[in-house]
Formats: structure tokens, C-alpha cells, sequence
């Protein structure tokens, strides 16, 4: 026995928090006469763009999240941004619009929504959350990154991580594939992984960039760049940055930990025969630049007092 019209549609319409495309009633069965006359009475309202809704049904943040999603093509939007992360549970959003993305050939407009378009979201960065197509927690994050301020992305970032949402690893993965010049808020979540994760380099262009600016701030003269050390008759390296009047040398960790024991170990013996050698070796983490600026200022006009402005 075959379902009556009511009860097909009825059947798509759980799948979606209650709403059904216009398309969908007419798969159904229902006439497209039928389904203006049931608008006309205010059985049925509009709630996106060819979505509709039973007008007893109460109006909740995921429906109108799946609203958006169901006013696009056949799987082509999802929620994105602030409204995936809300989804998804992360703590400390302080907007929750509505908000997709969709593929960035497709129109971009839809009223009450935040619609960002998107030619890098593959299939692995899409998710299902309550049964709304979402972008999976490390994408959410990477795009919560062009949008939240820098001091409240640090905080949704750490509390994602505290919870388990995200893993650094699939995270650090994530942000390589669609990193790229000119994405909002790159910049930002570079600086947050790299202070995070072991393993993550930051490049020296960038380490190299944040320690002069460091320097300036703070009434430091600009060091010797490349500097070569000697012991004993020996070339022991390149130091990164060197006071020569002071033998101070300034060596820059990109990263939280070695995730390589041999150069953890070469490291270490540069360090031991320059001090050896008769200089002070002060290594300087991304970490420590971007989350204790204050604490590598008192070390420095410590062992600079020469050269300190």
C-alpha cells in the first residue's frame, strides 16, 4: 500500500527539523495549486528562500539553521562560521547569526542570513550536526578565525581543545590545506597553532618579523643578523640574532617542542659551545612573543643593559 501525499512529505519534513522544500511537496504529490492555496491560508508559511513550514511549528535556532540550508540547491550549503560552532557546542560565541557557505559559483544572498562563498570546502570538512550539514569543527574554527576578534578566537580555540572538539593534529592538517595569502584571519590562527602545537613551524620569515617588532616596541636596537660563531677554531653556526658588544646571541624557536630528537640534539650543542665560547645564549619561543612579551622584556634588559634604550 502506498503513503498518501500527507504521509510522504511528512517523512521528509522529520528529517528536517519539520520544514520541507517547495520541490519536495511536489515530489510528494501535492499540486503546485494546492501548495499556493495552503500559503494563502496560513497552513503553511514560508521560512527561506522555496522552504517552508506547518505554521503551529515553533521557530528555533536550528531550524532557521536548516531553513538557510534548505533555501540553497541540493546539497550545496551548509552552516558555517558562528552558526556551525554554536551547533557544534564550542563555548565562548558571543553572536550567533545564521550563517552558510556555499560554492563560489553560486548566488550569495538570502535575507536574515550570513552567506560566505567557498571554492576550498571538500568533503571531509563537512559534517552532519541534530541532522543540519555542517562544517566539521576544525574547518568551523579555521573560518571562526576571519570573523572573531583575535582575544576571542584564543578563547573558543583553547576551550575547543579542552573538550576534545578539535585535535591539533587534524587542526594544524586542515589549516595547511586551505592556508592561503589573503584568507581572513590566517595570520591570527598561525600564531595560535604555532604557539600550540608541537611540531608546527612557524617560518623564520615570520619569527624573524614578530622578534624585530618585538625589539622596536620595547626600545631594543635592531641585533646582527646571521651571525657566525666560532669555538676552538671551529665554525659552530649562524647564530639568528647577535649583540656582538654585549656577546649576546638570540636564537629563535618557531615551534613548542623539537618533534626531532637530532635537531633537538645539534641544537643543544651550538647552544653548549657558544657558552663555551664565552656568549650567552637567550632562545626566544613564538609562544613566549606572542603570549609573554612582558616576561622576554625583563630577560633581555637584564642581559642587555648596554643596549637597552
Amino acid at each position: 500500500m502506498s503513503l498518501s501525499r500527507d504521509s510522504l512529505l511528512a517523512e521528509v519534513a522529520r528529517a528536517q527539523h519539520g520544514l520541507f522544500r517547495r520541490t519536495q511537496a511536489l515530489e510528494a504529490g501535492f499540486p503546485a495549486s494546492t501548495i499556493n492555496d495552503l500559503v494563502r491560508r496560513g497552513t503553511w508559511v514560508r521560512v527561506g528562500r522555496g522552504v517552508l513550514a506547518p505554521a503551529a511549528l515553533p521557530a528555533t535556532y536550528r531550524r532557521s539553521a536548516m531553513a538557510a540550508v534548505l533555501s540553497f540547491d541540493e546539497a550545496t550549503a551548509v552552516a558555517s562560521h558562528e552558526c556551525a560552532g554554536t551547533l557544534h557546542g564550542f563555548r565562548y560565541l558571543d553572536n550567533h547569526p545564521i550563517v552558510v557557505t556555499v560554492p563560489s559559483d553560486r548566488w550569495n544572498r538570502l535575507h536574515g542570513v550570513i552567506v560566505h562563498r567557498s571554492s576550498d570546502l571538500i568533503d571531509e570538512q563537512v559534517a552532519v550536526r541534530h541532522d543540519i550539514p555542517v562544517t566539521s569543527p576544525v574547518r568551523t574554527m579555521i573560518d571562526l578565525a576571519g570573523v572573531l576578534h583575535p582575544s576571542r578566537l584564543e578563547m573558543v580555540l583553547d576551550a575547543a581543545l579542552g573538550s576534545k572538539l578539535v585535535e591539533l593534529p587534524m587542526l594544524v592538517r586542515t589549516f595547511n590545506q586551505v592556508a592561503r595569502r589573503g584568507r581572513p584571519g590566517a595570520g591570527h590562527i598561525r600564531a595560535l597553532l604555532a604557539a600550540r602545537a608541537d611540531g608546527y613551524v612557524a617560518s623564520d620569515s615570520e619569527l624573524e618579523r614578530r622578534l624585530r617588532a618585538f625589539l622596536t616596541r620595547y626600545g631594543f636596537p635592531q641585533p646582527v643578523a646571521q651571525l657566525p660563531t666560532w669555538w676552538e677554531g671551529r665554525l659552530i653556526g649562524l647564530a639568528d640574532f647577535a649583540y656582538p658588544s654585549v656577546r649576546v646571541l638570540l636564537e629563535l624557536d618557531g615551534r613548542l617542542g623539537h618533534s626531532q630528537l637530532v635537531d633537538f640534539e645539534r641544537d643543544r650543542l651550538r647552544d653548549q659551545r657558544a657558552i663555551a665560547a664565552g656568549w650567552r645564549v637567550i632562545r626566544v619561543t613564538w609562544r613566549q612573543l606572542h603570549r609573554h612579551p612582558e616576561q622576554v622584556r625583563e630577560v633581555l634588559a637584564a642581559v642587555l643593559p648596554n643596549v637597552a634604550a
